[in-house]
């Protein structure tokens, strides 16, 4: 009888493998012909991966045979995922958080890292209680006060490219290369010494120190240079690496690495060990009346303790809350947006003319910018329009995060297909920044009739390119609404963020536009196709060589002005 009963599990589980193993289609979505019985859609993924070391192109190229970029992809054959690339409904499932929450895969990437973040939580009431504190701290009044600490360390890193500039002279090797050096390393000692200052009030200084360094030690070969790091700036680094955002069972692949690497162990006491004594010491002198808000901390604390003090109880946020929070706040504030100003340079030093233009909006309107610290006014003018254009195509173009995935909490209809419930969505939100009227959804305009502009791009424009104007009138004003760009997402699940992010963006390019002009690439350095660039948690440029030169010394001066 026992024989008789393994036999009978042993055909039920056989069964039972071949039945997961069938491809089940979602009816009405277009899907690939050559998905596979057990692997799915995976294998020609992986290839391209093992070839290009990139997943997203990949969706991309998929997404060209299908119309408007809609289609599933069965990452093995019962693991299913609708791929929607149309601006107009990545934009509509993000606003609807209660039909689409945002997917197990995402939170289990960053749950082993930030497990109270943001990034690691749905949409609870712990969640809505942290976006409670920190939320409102993003406010332009709290932004407005941390500005001049923005600014001054972004003056710090154009400090430390003048005194590069300097040491590199007019001896090196190749002549072709004279002038240039990498900087991608650079941005994210500009990110990581903001986010750190204003997010603790103990800023890494690590512009200040590789300053010193240049200044003392010089050049290290041809182009480099000898590069000093902070260590709580190498353990947030550390930190932000060891994400398992590609693995598919993430909290085991963090395990293992953290077993095997004492480097990261040490990396996280120190992270932890210095964010609590912080959160204590700030808990303590706001109880004392002793803080003057000067960074975000400060602002979380006070308001937890303004909740007390109206409610006469906790305010409920323990202390690895706050510390999980503010490494969110670390490791997005300073991989992202580092990116974001990466992907920047590459677009301006292969476009003179928009940086002729910019240079020129810039002086005209802020004539004595040189003269006294930018203001957060000055940063937001309104009297410059092709500044905020090219900010709005650096976003759109640099596509710095280009997916993000959610999963629906109940049955219901997408582009007039029916969803199951626990359908996951993969929203290709960099694409969207693309989306024309011939490669989007053909359904939305017969439903809708006339879909609003900022969804579609005219065919006729080239989305591939980096051209400020689309996003100017006819008469020359800023217009949002040219066209569609979602870079921080949209809805309840938005990037709360964002204003601090676009804030240290602008000064950057406010400046670096006022400063230099970045010449021409040789070809040795240059990267004429776009592809030295990695994908992970961000698509991130490995490397961003420039050859700023202050604008007196451009050899024709009927181009500009110095």
């Amino acid at each position: 009888m026992l024989w008789i009963a393994i036999y009978i599990l042993a055909i039920s589980f056989a069964c039972f493998i071949i039945y997961k193993s069938k491809p089940r289609h979602i009816p009405g979505v277009p899907h690939m012909e050559t998905t596979e019985w057990f692997f799915g859609d995976l294998r020609p993924i992986i290839k391209n991966y093992v070839r290009t070391r990139k997943f997203h192109d990949y969706y991309e190229l998929i997404a060209a045979n299908f119309p408007g970029g809609f289609y599933q992809f069965h990452w093995l054959a019962w693991n299913t995922a609708v791929v929607i690339c149309d601006p107009m409904i990545i934009e509509d499932i993000m606003k609807k958080d209660s039909i689409f929450r945002r997917s197990d895969d995402l939170l289990k990437a960053f749950g082993p890292i930030t497990p109270w973040g943001s990034l690691a939580l749905p949409t609870n009431a712990v969640w809505k209680n942290h976006r409670r504190f920190f939320g409102p701290i993003m406010n332009q009044n709290n932004l407005k006060l941390l500005t001049p600490n923005i600014v001054q360390t972004t003056e710090n890193l154009f400090n430390l490219w003048e005194s590069k500039r300097e040491a590199l002279g007019d001896a090196v090797q190749r002549i072709s290369e004279e002038g240039c050096f990498e900087v991608m390393q650079d941005l994210s000692f500009l990110t990581g010494d903001i986010i750190s200052d204003i997010a603790f009030g103990f800023g890494y200084h690590q512009l200040e120190a590789n300053i010193a360094v240049v200044e003392r030690k010089g050049k290290m070969g041809r182009n480099r240079f000898p590069i000093e790091t902070n260590a709580l700036g190498r353990a947030s680094r550390m930190y932000f690496e060891a994400i398992p955002v590609e693995s598919t069972f993430p909290s085991v692949s963090h395990f293992l690495y953290r077993l095997r690497s004492a480097k990261f162990r040490q990396a996280e006491r120190l992270m932890e060990d210095s964010l609590n004594k912080k959160i204590i010491e700030g808990r303590r002198k706001v109880r004392l009346g002793e803080t003057k808000e000067s960074c975000l901390l400060e602002m979380v604390l006070e308001k937890e303790w303004d909740i007390e003090r109206e409610n006469g109880k906790s305010a409920n946020l323990r202390i690895e809350e706050i510390r999980d929070e503010m490494s969110t706040l670390l490791l997005a504030g300073d991989d992202t947006t580092s990116s974001t100003m990466g992907w920047a340079l590459r677009f301006l030093t292969r476009n003179p003319d928009v940086q002729r233009r910019l240079h020129a909006e810039i002086k005209h309107v802020l004539p004595d910018v040189r003269e006294h610290t930018l203001t957060y006014e000055d940063i937001h003018s309104t009297s410059l329009p092709y500044f905020d254009a090219v900010i709005q195509e650096i976003l759109r173009v640099s596509q710095t995060v280009m997916t993000t995935l959610r999963t629906s909490t109940v049955e219901t209809v997408v582009n007039g297909c029916v969803m199951p419930k626990g359908t996951t969505f993969l929203l290709m939100m960099g694409m969207a920044g693309c989306a024309t009227k011939s490669s989007t959804l053909p359904r939305l305009e017969a439903e809708k009739g006339t879909v609003p502009r900022r969804f579609r791009w005219e065919d006729k424009v080239d989305v591939d390119e980096f051209r400020p104007e689309r996003w100017l009138k006819a008469d020359g004003s800023f217009d949002i609404n040219a066209g569609p760009s979602i870079p921080f997402g949209t809805g309840l699940r938005a990037c709360y963020g964002s204003r601090l992010a676009q804030l240290e963006l602008r000064s950057f390019i406010m400046t670096l536009s006022r400063r230099y002009f970045l010449d021409i690439l040789p070809a040795s350095l240059a990267d004429p196709n776009g592809e030295k660039f990695a994908e992970a948690v961000t698509r991130r440029p490995t490397e961003m060589w420039i050859r700023p030169r202050p604008w007196a010394e451009l050899v024709d001066p009927t181009t500009e002005e110095s």
